[in-house]
């Protein structure tokens, strides 16, 4: 029950918020998860609906969002804005 809660909670952190790309994987300059072009579901991220990269952790401190490519296991880091 617990890591359901969870997983909902990130989720929904990672919708609220805007993203600015950084160093390492590259999906685009600026990630809105509240558009058509991308989107979340649990930990995979989708572009126009195809999956394309998995959230790896969130640090709310640092204010990071890290990500992995599901095609080479490439990170990649964007920022909160």
């Amino acid at each position: 029950m617990f890591l359901l809660t969870s997983c909902k909670t990130r989720s929904e952190y990672v919708k609220q918020h805007n993203w600015k790309s950084g160093p390492g994987f590259y999906i685009g300059d600026f990630l809105y998860f509240n558009s058509n072009y991308f989107k979340t579901s649990n930990d995979t991220i989708y572009k126009q609906d195809t999956a394309i990269a998995l959230i790896i952790d969130i640090d709310r401190i640092e204010k990071e969002l890290k990500i992995e490519s599901i095609k080479n296991k490439e990170i990649g880091i964007y920022y909160e804005k």
